[in-house]
């Protein structure tokens, strides 16, 4: 429940681990990529992957920690829509609700 593992012939590809903190807020708690599949968009599709299971729960904010130095994950992430949160100097990023 909440781990997301994704695999070839050759073994585990990578991992995405989610955590529900409660009925509204959940975590990108963490994501990897083996080194051999780094560089093929895998990292991306583990956590969209991750947010839909997030999202199926009735998660409507999600947060995660990341170094500021680890540019791979923090484009990743921005992509995704997730944004400094200047607010909390412990968290890097959050993802709010979009509104329609």
């Amino acid at each position: 429940a909440g781990l997301l593992v994704a695999e070839d012939a050759s073994g585990v590809l990578g991992f995405h681990w989610t955590k529900q903190h409660d009925a509204s807020l959940g975590e990108v708690y963490v994501v990897g990529v083996a080194p051999q599949a780094q560089g093929r968009g895998l990292g991306k599709v583990l956590t969209l992957a991750g947010l839909h299971h997030l999202h199926g729960l009735g998660v409507a904010q999600v947060l995660l920690y990341v170094e500021a130095d680890n540019a791979p994950a923090v484009a990743v992430y921005s992509r995704l829509g997730f944004a400094h949160a200047d607010t909390d100097t412990h968290v890097q990023y959050a993802r709010l609700p979009r509104r329609s």
